[in-house]
């Protein structure tokens, strides 16, 4: 056997990071794990349009399982054959070095890699491990087809190496010539965990493609389609309710008129929809009491590019009428747990100091001109309320006006993110310095209301070292550990606190590679 004169401290200092390595890896398993439950749950709601990408999802695990299989058996082999024992015990002393009798034996570990004749370290299980890196780099790629530009796998295996006498060496020999036992370990832990990260990036990107093709929206509401709008005395109430989506930021094209539901072309005379607020076309009709319809369509663009705009054909109607009295939140249909929710009332004939309203759950305070605030405690939340609306008469007496429901949620928990770091692929250090950690509400139309930063500490994988953050914005500690962060190292920003409405929440953490 022979072996380098490499000093206990710098084995030991194998050791360590080998060790971080492996309490990384395993937590970034975890949240790859987390990324296919997500991808399960998506299948079971909506199997027609997920499958595909859950498919493909399966056929990146079973790649990434068999590639990490192999690079696991060899950790074993080498294992083995440098301390000269048996697999039971190998298995035993896999993921804690220390425990590793020969760690500084380079030639038996360089023996099972390069194997006995090759001077240039191929041939044999180093180069199988390239190989095998390769072939998977390749089926990723094409598993994700036309998306595969939009993600950049890690794995380099073609990149320039030189060896402490600047002469030019090839991948094998840069990873496993003449490395000392808990050197080749570490390297091929730091193999597995890039394996993993190319696996959760190529799994997030199916995921997200199943939106791709869908359109894009950034508002909900609820809404509300009644059958008709008058109901007799004897007659039932029948409505549609829905959430209606649509994006704010585009204006979609809307003519009013008869069009031929095949050509989309007018059958006669039609007009152009000129009044928009944020996205929503606004129809303004007169006309004295009675019935009145309106037919049309509206003309929105394909998310699908080159494809031919979509064409959605309507037709309403209404009658003219004598208003009765109304309730409306000026959210939703909903009432928030820990917020003071805006409901106008109004009844006509009536004055506004004259409209009393009452709620089954909560309390609701007037703020004057027909303008309550709604508050619900956290024991509705799930469940329904009722506002009772009475009037008082002239003559004094008070009389009903209607009552109105409302469901209790709760505000959903906020996610963190970094303002600037890059989705698909590592970002820049001095992209990232220049952004923030901030909290936001995905999917939460209600305006005004925000969750802000309090603290959070900062990890960084391979030697653990951490830095810890108050409020949004990066302290010297924190750019400090950034700056020194080299390429292609992780940053872990966990143990997230904001502040919000109903007090301090814990975030999930936020995952970051260098450039």
């Amino acid at each position: 056997m022979l072996a380098l004169n490499v000093s206990k401290d710098i084995l030991n200092a194998f050791v360590v990071v080998n060790n971080s390595l492996v309490v990384t890896n395993k937590n970034f398993d975890s949240k790859v794990q987390d990324s296919y439950l997500i991808f399960a749950n998506a299948l079971k709601q909506n199997p027609e349009k997920v499958k595909e990408y859950y498919d493909k999802a399966m056929l990146v695990k079973k790649n990434t399982d068999e590639l990490i299989g192999f690079i696991k058996d060899a950790k074993i082999k080498v294992i083995m054959e440098t301390d000269k024992i048996s697999k039971d015990e190998a298995l035993k002393v896999v993921d804690s070095v220390i425990a590793i009798k020969a760690k500084e034996n380079f030639d038996d570990p360089t023996r099972v890699f390069c194997g006995v004749a090759s001077e240039n370290c191929t041939g044999a299980i180093a180069s199988e491990i390239k190989k095998r890196i390769e072939d998977y780099k390749k089926k990723i790629y094409e598993i994700l087809g036309k998306d595969k530009d939009k993600i950049k796998l890690s794995l380099i295996t073609d990149g320039v190496y030189f060896d402490a006498n600047k002469t030019k060496i090839n991948w094998e020999q840069n990873n496993f010539q003449h490395m000392v036992l808990v050197a080749a370990i570490t390297n091929l832990n730091r193999i597995i965990g890039e394996i993993k990260n190319a696996e959760f990036d190529a799994v997030n990107q199916l995921f997200s493609s199943v939106s791709n093709l869908d359109f894009k929206f950034d508002q909900l509401k609820a809404r509300v389609v009644p059958k008709s709008k008058i109901v007799t005395v004897g007659e039932n109430y029948e409505a549609d309710l829905f959430v209606a989506a649509w994006d704010s930021k585009q204006t979609p094209e809307i003519w009013i008129g008869d069009f031929d539901t095949v050509t989309w072309k007018p059958k006669g005379p039609v007009q152009k929809l000129e009044t928009f607020v944020a996205g929503i076309g606004k129809f303004i009709s007169g006309g004295g009491v009675g019935d009145h319809i309106i037919t049309g369509v509206i003309k929105i663009p394909s998310p699908t590019p080159g494809e031919q705009p979509r064409y959605f054909p309507f037709k309403d109607e209404y009658k003219v009428i004598p208003s009765t009295s109304t309730v409306s939140n000026t959210k939703m249909n909903v009432l928030y747990v820990g917020l003071g929710n805006p409901v106008s009332i109004s009844v006509p004939g009536t004055a506004s100091d004259k409209i009393n309203a009452s709620i089954t759950g909560g309390s609701i305070v007037r703020k004057g001109n027909g303008n309550f605030i709604v508050t619900v405690p956290g024991t509705l939340q799930g469940k329904t309320v009722k506002i009772n609306v009475s009037a008082t008469t002239a003559s004094g007496t008070t009389k009903g006006a209607g009552s109105y429901e409302f469901r209790v949620m709760g505000i959903p928990r906020p996610e963190s993110y970094l303002t600037t770091a890059k989705t698909n692929g590592p970002t820049p250090k001095n992209l990232l310095i220049q952004g923030e950690l901030k909290a936001r509400l995905m999917g939460f139309v209600y305006e005004g209301v925000g969750f802000n930063i309090i603290s959070y500490t900062v990890m960084r994988s391979g030697d653990g070292k951490k830095a810890n953050g108050n409020g949004s914005k990066f302290n010297s500690e924190v750019i400090s550990l950034i700056n020194s962060t080299k390429s292609g190292g992780m940053l872990f920003f966990d143990l997230i606190k904001a502040s919000g409405p109903g007090g301090i929440q814990q975030l999930s953490p936020v995952i970051v590679t260098i450039q």
